[in-house]
C-alpha cells in the first residue's frame, strides 16, 4: 500500500497526516459493521444548533444494481470510482425549519463527512471525495427533494496499489501532496493580514531562510570584529556557522542556523537560545525577551568578559 503522509510544518494528529485521497482501491469488500462505524462517526459530528442537516445515500458492490445507480451519476473523469466497493452521496438540508434557511448547512455536512473519513482511516480504509457528479441527475435518480442539496460523491474501500491505475491516474496518485502555508489563510487584525505575531508562523522557504540566516550571521561576524580584537577572543565564521572562543575566562559560543525549524540557535553559557524571524523587525528575535541576535550576543559576550559589550 502506497502512503503519502502530510509533510506538516507543525505537529498534527497522526490520522490527519495519514489521510489522503487515493484512487487505487482493492476489491476487498467492506463489511456492514465497519460501515456502521463510519456513519456512527458522522452521526456524532457537531452542527449548528445541533441541527444535523446531513444525509447519506450509500451502496455496496454486494448490491450491484444499487451500486450502479450511484455510479451512474459520476462524471466521466471519475469513472475509476465505479470499481470501488462502496459509494456514497452526501446530501444536506438547506433549512432548519420551514422558511428558516440554514446558512451553516454545508459547513455541518463537511464536519460529518470528515468524521466519517478520519474514522475510516483509523480502521485501515481509504476515502476519496468527489465533486464531479451530475447533481440534477442525482436528484432525479434518488428522488432528492427541493431544499436538499446533493454535495459530494464518496468512494470508500481498502487501499489498493497505485501501480494498477492507468498512467494518468497513477501520476496523480503518486504526486506529492501540496497545501498553502498557514499564513495565506490565517489572519489577524484584518482580513488578509497574516497572524504571524500570534502563531509565530514560518514565512520562509529553505532558500529564503538560508539567505536571511547567512545575512544575520555575516552581520554578527562583522559586529564582533572590533570587540574580538580589543578583548582578544577568536571569531570563526565557517560553513554557515559562527563560533566564538575565549581563552580568559575559557569558553565557547556557537551560533548556527537550524533550517528545518527556520530558527537560529545559540549555545552560550551552557544554555540554548532559539531565535525566530520577526517580519516586522526584519531580524531574528528571541521570544520572551525580544532581543535581536546582535543584542543577545552582545549580552553573552559581555557576561563572559565581565564588561559591557555593544554590538
Amino acid at each position: 500500500m502506497f502512503e503519502k503522509p502530510a509533510a506538516a510544518d507543525h505537529p498534527i494528529f497522526e490520522l490527519l497526516a495519514r489521510r489522503w485521497s487515493t484512487r487505487a482501491f482493492s476489491d476487498r469488500s467492506v463489511n456492514r459493521a465497519t460501515l456502521a462505524s463510519l456513519f456512527e462517526a458522522a452521526r456524532w459530528a457537531p452542527s449548528s444548533g445541533n441541527g444535523q442537516p446531513w444525509s447519506f445515500l450509500v451502496a455496496t458492490k454486494e448490491d450491484s444494481a444499487e451500486h450502479d445507480r450511484l455510479a451512474s451519476v459520476l462524471v466521466p473523469g471519475n469513472a475509476w470510482a465505479r470499481k470501488v466497493p462502496v459509494l456514497a452521496l452526501s446530501v444536506t438540508s438547506l433549512d432548519r425549519a420551514p422558511d428558516k434557511p440554514n446558512r451553516h448547512a454545508y459547513h455541518d455536512l463537511g464536519l460529518a463527512t470528515e468524521n466519517l473519513v478520519i474514522q475510516a482511516v483509523s480502521m485501515g480504509l481509504a476515502v476519496h471525495m468527489m465533486g464531479g457528479f451530475n447533481v440534477e441527475m442525482a436528484r432525479e435518480v434518488f428522488g432528492i427533494p427541493a431544499r436538499y442539496d446533493p454535495v459530494t460523491m464518496i468512494a470508500i474501500g481498502y487501499p489498493g496499489d497505485s501501480e494498477s491505475l492507468p498512467e494518468d491516474l497513477r501520476k496523480k496518485d503518486v504526486a506529492p501532496r501540496q497545501r498553502k502555508p498557514i499564513r495565506e489563510f490565517v489572519f489577524s487584525g484584518k482580513f488578509g493580514q497574516p497572524a504571524d505575531g500570534i502563531l509565530k508562523l514560518d514565512q520562509m522557504d529553505d532558500q529564503e531562510f538560508t539567505t536571511r540566516a547567512d545575512q544575520a550571521l555575516s552581520d554578527l561576524n562583522r559586529r564582533l570584529a572590533a570587540p574580538a580584537e580589543e578583548h582578544e577572543f577568536e571569531v570563526d565564521f565557517n560553513a554557515g556557522a559562527l563560533a566564538i572562543e575565549f581563552e580568559t575566562p575559557q569558553g565557547k559560543f556557537v551560533v548556527s542556523p537550524n533550517s528545518p525549524v527556520r530558527q537560529i540557535w545559540v549555545s552560550a553559557h551552557s544554555k540554548s537560545f532559539k531565535l525566530d524571524w520577526d517580519q516586522a523587525r526584519n531580524a531574528f528575535v528571541l521570544g520572551g525577551t525580544g532581543q535581536t541576535l546582535a543584542e543577545l550576543m552582545g549580552d553573552a559576550v559581555g557576561k563572559q568578559l565581565g564588561k559591557k559589550v555593544n554590538l
